[in-house]
Order: C-alpha cells, then structure tokens, then sequence
C-alpha cells in the first residue's frame, strides 16, 4: 500500500472516530431544554397561536432527531380549549441539506394527538388562520435566526392514534353537532409550501363498530386565487346514519331512518373554486325518518361539478339504482335570484312507483294522486324552467306505463290494469294507446290535455262493455286529479276556480253496457266538460230493440251529482225494458216517445223522491198479462148471470189483455208517476182514464172508464147480463165500467166504482121514465131515441143495483190480497199487500213470528197515517187505503216453521180490529 494511501485511510479514521465521539458526546453537553422559550416563540410565529412544549430530546447520530413530550397549541380565541394536544412528538431533520442552508426534516410523528376542529356558522374554521399563514410566502426576517434557509420541507408527517372532536355550528341551524372520529391515522408524504404534498387518512367513525373510513388524496400549494387545488379520494363504507345522521342528511339530501350508507368518491378542483366530484353512494336496508315504507337498497352513481359561486351544479351523470328501477339524468340546477332553474333529462329510465313514494316521503312529501303499480314506470323527458313555477316548466318527453292502479274518492271502485304512454310537451301531454278497467268496465282510447293553466282536454274513448255512471266518474276525477295544482292544502275556493278553468270535449263509444239496471248497446255520445258540467249532446244509443236519441247532461260538482236528460224513444222492446228495471214480466209491446228528466244520481230512494219529469209514450202492439179488469165482476157472475164477461174474463186471465195502442202524457215527481189523459185500446175493451204510480213502493192508484167492444157488449145484453143492464152506456152503446186500479204493478188489483154505476144507473132509469111519459103524452117516440128492447134486464128483486161491500163489525175490515215469499232463493223477501177499509182510519200496526215465537218485524205504526196516505180513496164515510209491505229477507234469517202474519187497525176513536194470517215457506 503506498505511503499517502495509508496517511489519508488514518485522517479519515480519526475524524470519524471524532466525529462518532461528538454525536455521542455533544448531546450530553448541550440540554436543549434550554431553547424551548425560542423553539416555542418560532412555533408561534408561524402558526400564530401560543404552543407549548414539554420535555425535549436531542440525538444527532445518524441525524439530527428531536423529541417533545405535552405539546399544546392554543385554541383559536384565548382561553379556549386547546386546538391540538399530543402525548409526544418526535422528528428527525437531515443533517447535510443543513450545510446548504435549507431545513429537511425527514420524519415528523405525533403521536396520541387529541385535534379539535370547529366550525361556526358563517361557515369559519378555527384553523382557517393557520392554513392563511403557512401557505403565505414570508421572506426570512433580516439578521434573525434561520436567516438564508429556504422555506422547510416534511418529507414524511404522520399522527398515530389520534381523536378527532369535531364541533360544528352550522351543519343544523341553530344547535351545536358533535361528532368524535376516532383512531385517526394520518399520513402526509412530501410536504413543502412552494409544491404540496400527498396525504393517507385512515379512522374510525361512529359508532365505531371496527369499519374504517380512509381518504386519500394531494394538496397542491401554494394557493390562487381560486383557493387551493386539491385531489380527494373517499371510502367510507357502512356508515350508521344514526351517529352521522346532520352529516348524511346534509350531503345526501335524505332523512335517513334505518340502514347503513357507503361512500366512494372522487373529488378534484380547489377550496375556493369549481369542484368536481364523480362517485357511487350505497344505501343498504334504507328507510326514511318516520315514513311507514318499507326498507329498500338503493345505489347512485354520479359525477357532477359545482361552479366556484357554488350556486350551479352540473350533472354529467347520475344514476339512481334498486332491484328494479333504474332512473338516469343528466343536466344543471342553477339558482337565479333566489329562485331554482332547472334544465335537466331524464334519460331512458324506469322507475318502481313504490321506490318513487319512499324518495319522496324522505323529501317529506307524497304523489298529489294515489296510484300503485306492479310494473316499473318507463319513462324519458327534459325539464327546463323554475321549480317554484311548474305550469310554466317546458316538459318533453314520454311516460309508458302497464299493470296500474289509480284510486280517487269519486270512483266507485279503483282504475286497474292501466297500460298506456303519456307523451309530454310544449304546455300539453297526450295519453296514447291506453287501456283500463274499472269494475265492471272496460276503456281504451286516446287523450290530449293542453294549457296547464287552464286545461283543455280532448279525447277518444271507447269500451266494449262498461257501466255509464262508472266511466263518467272516471272522466271527471281524471280531469280534476290529473290538472289540479299539487299543492294539497290550496284553498278550496281557490281549487274550484281551477277546476272552473277546465274544459273538455271528445267521443265516448260503448259496444254494450248500463245505467244501474237498464241496458243497452252501441252507444255513442260527443261529450263536452266546462267546470263541473259534463254534457253528451247528441247522445244516441240502442235500447231493447229499439233506439234512444237526444241529449244528456250532469253536474259533477255538486253533491250528489245531478243530472238532466231529453230523449226521443223509437220501437222500444217494453216487456224486457219493465222486466229489467221493475220485475214486471206480464207487459209487452213497442214503445215511443218523449222524455225529459232531471235529478239526483245518489242513493235508488233519494233519486226517486227527487226525480223530476215530464213525457210523452205510445206502445203499440202489446199485451197486459196481470191486468184483468173484469175478474172483479166475472166473480159475481151468478148474481148477474153474465155468461159472456165470464167467458172473456176467463180467456183474458189466460191470454192477457192484448191492445193495440196504449198511450198518455205523464209527469214524475216527489218519487210518483203521473198520468191524466191514459189511453187504451184493445179488441175486447177500451180503457180511458188517468193514475199515478208509486216508483218507490210500485203501488197504483188509478181511477178509469173501460168501454167493453161493442161485440162483446151486444153479446152480454142478448144474453140478458145485469152488468149491461148497470153499466151501459147510452153515448157509445157499449158497456162502460168505471174501474179502480190499485195494489202494485206486479199484482194490480182493480176494483168497481159501485157509487158512480149507481148513479149512472139512476140517470138512465130516470131518463127511462121521461121517455115513457113522453111517449104516453105524445103517443110516440122522441125524435132520436131507440126503442129499448123488451128484453131489457131487471135488477134483482128488491134492489136496484148490487150490494157494495160493507165495513165489519166496528166499522173496520182487513183484506190480505197477497202473502208470499219472492225473490232470492236462499233468502226470499216476504210480501203483504191488500186493503184496509172503515170510518176514520188512524194507522195500523205489524207484527210477524214463527212458530217458535221469535219475533222478526214488530212496529205498531208500520202504516201511519192512513188519512193522508198517497193511495187513499175515499167513498162517503169509508176510507180505503191499499197497502203494501216488504220485509228484506235477512231479517228472516233462522225461521222455525211458518210465520204468522198479525195486523191492527186502528181509527181515530181508539177503536181496533186485529186480523192473524198464516205464510208457510212454500208460498210463492
């Protein structure tokens, strides 16, 4: 080895040796304790807040490394609580940079730190000074300490289980939040103010159940105008909204009640300027606060940016996702003078109803319309305007729909099974290829709707099998719930004068269908909607065989609704028509004419009493079958010894009355039928008169001339009948019986005017009597008269005319005409109808047991007021009063045996008469 190799190899030892013995030894002669006042005052001059240090250490082999037990910086006012505390502080500075005049400090740990951060609610943070201050670029103070060193770089910084107390003031007005992150671990990688440095977070968030949220990202310093750039990356999975509720409320926008929040985003832009932000957000068993929903799962994905004002958020995309929809848009919310401009698409989505009635029960608010449906919603559209103003928001787009179910108070029954595709835009929105049920009902068709300020609707509707009041309900409750404003609290005065801006006009078509129990087919109507009025004019439709022409119209406003018809009725089919809606199946025959009707469409009795009409019919061709107006008088035949009424009676019992034309004008009103011009004629007989019938109870009470053809009255006179001989009518040389018509129109029971025979019999002997003093007087016959036959008929001995029936003893009689059972098989209804009869009737009582002694119907005033009841006749003194009775069949229900009938007539002296009738199950 040379001589200067080996002289340099010694040098070099001994310096090391040197330089080994002065890193051992120099920290024993210098206590660095004794500079912590001016460690402590450069602390704070580069904060700006008081530190203070504990115990310091000192190594300077391999580097230079410095610990400090209790550090403390101040709070950001005086007296608070400390801003940062930390058990120890260790860090360790590069000893060559040192020779260049520049502060490299290798490695920074804290560790234990407990770190307050608060924010007050102008939106301040106590550090917000701090960050001013270190990324503010300070030139070295001239002559001072550290003068010549270029700004400090922290090539690793890192905190060791540390907590966090956040304090915030402004996330929920009003009140303090405190939220504690626990196990914080931060790591900070390259930091230097002139460049930035890259940072790891890593903690625990409540209620700390061992899931760990870790941010990631790079600061860039030092700051612009704009503030400072940064890049952030965020994983915070399984979030309980329960301790981070004011937090997940604010930044989602949702109340959240039950379930766990994932968080991953990525956000890029600066403290001060626009940011960008893309993500995905998980809600995993998600249910809002206080909503009765049930939980679902829901994904959004998103990327949007916020504009520096931050009064502009962008969306490139955002993507809402469940197990079965699907909803993504595009677009910007911007807030202009106080007010929301959106201008945003919907792009190709679908969307569950029951997912869109949780996000908005979360919003706190629900769909203006109950509707369900088991199908998603597909739907696409733009949305442009302010969200204060929606009648003036441009809507285009489309909305398909199928499998749903829209339910309103005005229906009688939910909308189901509705498919069809709603097409938005330019202030309208049509509704194409739709189709629903209703009940019993059927409808497809089309509808535009324009104007949302004041609606005009117009439509194509048709069903192949429907029930008219059903599909009017339906018309008038779309109208109202698809054009009403949203705002459910509006003032009712306010919401009627909406619905008063609605006008509607289109084409309803129905194959076949009814009005409750009347039917009928190829309906057709151009309806016309203003407000709550609806009108069908021209309205035809075809009715049991026959055609039903002319108008319609009803009020949907009013309660119950009303309603006003005017008809022509052509070769109208009678025997089903009355079978249908009355159950009488014994009339038929062709009917004509005109009616004109209004009234209320509520309850069957109600519309009855408040029905209001008038009319005109004409039936040719037909036939009565319970109608025998002479069965009366054939039952007397062997007082009168009429062969001929007998026989015809017999064969009208058999065959019906058959006429050729039966016709009068009529009126309806307080629940009757008027009439007071009837007409009927017949081969046998004709029948003049006038009646009304009872549309509530079907009772008849008609007064009515029968004229006997003259065939038949020729006959009964050859054969020397007494009835030709009392009823004969001089003026059309005919039998003329004056009959009463009363009962019911299933059951009518006529009876003879006794009084008025009598009279017209006396009239006629008495004209008799002239005649024959006349002739003796003038020895002929008056000019004009006939001769009566020889073979005129004598009344019988010791009378004149026929006894008339009399009351029983006291002045009282009951007759029972019918007791039977009728209707539903299982539960039959039981009948009563027939006469009372006396002097003063008062009322009469109703008492119905079987033949165990159970009691079904008992009332002492089930007929009151028998004086002034409707079908009351009155002949003299005597009273007669039909009357009828219908005990519904589920009163009867556990009948043990037969029943028994008991009636008691009363009169006004307090008198009474008691009659018991027995009904056995098989009367019918």
């Amino acid at each position: 080895m040379r001589r200067a190799t080996r002289l340099f190899l010694w040098v070099a030892g001994v310096f090391l040796v040197l330089g080994i013995g002065a890193a051992v030894l120099l920290p024993s002669w210098i206590d660095p304790n004794q500079y912590r006042g001016l460690i402590e005052s450069r602390f704070e001059e580069f904060l700006g807040r008081e530190v203070r240090l504990g115990e310091i250490g000192l190594s300077v082999f391999p580097t230079i490394s410095i610990s400090v037990k209790d550090l403390s910086i101040q709070g950001a006012d005086a007296g608070s609580e400390p801003f940062v505390e930390a058990g120890e502080i260790r860090g360790s500075i590069k000893i060559l940079p040192l020779l260049r005049r520049k502060l490299e400090i290798r490695k920074f740990t804290l560790r234990d730190p407990r770190i307050r951060l608060r924010r007050e609610p102008d939106g301040s943070w106590n550090f917000d000074e701090i960050i001013a201050r270190v990324t503010a670029e300070k030139p070295a103070a001239a002559g001072g300490p550290g003068q010549g060193f270029s700004s400090p770089q922290v090539s690793r910084l890192d905190i060791r289980n540390g907590t966090i107390i956040l304090i915030d003031n402004r996330i929920d007005a009003g009140r303090t939040t405190q939220v504690d992150l626990r196990e914080f671990d931060l790591a900070i990688r390259g930091f230097s103010p002139d460049q930035g440095f890259a940072f790891d977070i890593d903690v625990s968030l409540p209620p700390h159940s061992g899931k760990r949220t870790r941010l990631r990202g790079r600061i860039d310093l030092p700051g612009t105008e704009s503030g400072i750039p940064f890049r952030v990356d965020l994983d915070a999975p399984g979030l309980d909204p329960g301790a981070m509720g004011p937090y997940l409320d604010h930044f989602l926008g949702l109340e959240i009640g039950e379930g766990t929040v994932g968080l991953a985003a990525e956000a890029q832009g600066s403290t001060a300027g626009a940011v960008d932000l893309t993500g995905r957000i998980d809600l995993a068993g998600f249910r809002p606060r206080g909503a009765d929903v049930p939980p679902v799962d829901l994904r959004a994905d998103f990327a949007f940016s916020v504009n520096a004002a931050g009064d502009r958020f962008s969306f490139q995309s955002l993507k809402v996702q469940t197990d079965q929809s699907e909803l993504r848009l595009q677009g910007s919310v911007e807030l202009d003078a106080g007010r929301y401009r959106v201008d945003a698409e919907v792009l190709p989505s679908r969307l569950r109803l029951a997912d869109l009635k949780n996000i908005l029960a979360s919003a706190g608010t629900e769909l203006p319309v109950d509707i369900s449906s088991a199908d998603p919603l597909k739907i696409s559209c733009k949305i442009r305007g302010f969200t204060d103003d929606p009648g003036g928001m441009d809507l285009e787009g489309s909305l398909e729909v199928s499998r749903l179910t829209f339910r309103h108070p005005s229906l009688s029954s939910p909308l189901e099974n509705v498919r069809g595709r709603i097409v938005l835009g330019d202030n309208r929105f049509a509704i194409r290829e739709f189709s629903a049920t209703l009940a019993n009902s059927d409808l497809n068709g089309e509808m535009e709707i324009e104007d949302f300020a004041a609606p005009a609707v117009r439509f194509q509707l048709h069903s192949r099998e429907a029930r008219l009041g059903e599909i009017l309900s339906f018309v008038g409750s779309t109208t109202e719930a698809g054009a009403a404003p949203a705002d459910s609290a509006a003032p009712e005065a306010d919401r009627q004068e909406y619905l008063g801006k609605v006008t509607a006009s289109g084409t309803l078509r129905i194959d076949k269908g009814n009005i409750d129990t009347l039917a009928f087919s190829g309906f057709e109507g151009t309806m016309d909607l203003q407000g709550d009025i609806v009108r069908f004019d021209p309205l035809r439709m075809d009715l049991y065989g026959g055609t039903f022409t002319g108008s319609a119209s009803a009020d949907l406003g009013s309660e119950p609704t009303t309603f006003r018809l005017a008809s022509h009725l052509e070769n109208i089919d009678v025997l089903p028509l009355l079978a249908d809606n009355t159950g009488m199946k014994d009339f038929e025959g062709r009917a004509s004419g005109e009616i004109r009707a209004a009234g209320p469409l509520s309850d069957y009795d109600g519309a009855l009493r408040s029905l209001q009409g008038k009319g005109r019919l004409e039936i040719v061709d037909g036939r009565i079958g319970a109608l025998n107006v002479l069965e009366i008088l054939s039952s007397a035949s062997e007082v009168f010894g009429e062969q001929s009424l007998k026989e015809l009676s017999g064969r009208i019992a058999q065959e019906g009355s058959e006429f050729t034309r039966l016709s009068g004008k009529f009126t309806v009103t307080d629940g009757n039928l008027r009439s007071d011009d009837l007409e009927l004629l017949s081969p046998d007989l004709d029948v003049a008169g006038k009646g009304i019938f009872s549309l509530l109870t079907g009772g008849l009470d008609g007064r009515f001339e029968v004229n006997l053809s003259e065939t038949v009255s020729r006959s009964m006179r050859e054969e020397g009948s007494k009835a030709a001989s009392l009823f004969w009518n001089d003026r059309t040389n005919r039998v003329s019986i004056p009959l009463g018509l009363g009962g019911t129109l299933e059951a009518p029971v006529p009876s003879v005017d006794w009084k008025l025979a009598t009279q017209g019999l006396l009239e006629r002997k008495t004209r008799e009597k002239l005649g024959e003093a006349l002739r003796k007087y003038t020895g002929g016959q008056p000019a004009g008269e006939t001769p009566q036959e020889a073979t005129d008929p004598q009344p019988p001995p010791g009378t004149d005319v026929p006894p008339a029936p009399q009351p029983a003893p006291g002045g009282m009689s009951i007759t029972m005409e019918e007791r039977r059972f009728s209707g539903n098989f299982f539960l039959p209804d039981l009948k009563l109808s027939g006469r009372f009869r006396g002097v003063d009737l008062s009322h009469a009582g109703l008492r119905v047991v079987d033949a165990g002694g159970n009691e079904f119907f008992g009332d002492q005033r089930a007929f009151p007021d028998l004086a002034s009841a409707e079908n009351a006749v009155r002949t003299g003194d005597i009273l007669e009063v039909p009357f009828f009775m219908k005990i519904p069949g589920k009163r009867l229900i556990g009948i043990q045996g037969g029943l028994q009938v008991t009636i008691t007539l009363f009169d006004r002296q307090g008198q009474s008469l008691t009659e018991r009738f027995e009904v056995s199950k098989s009367d019918r």
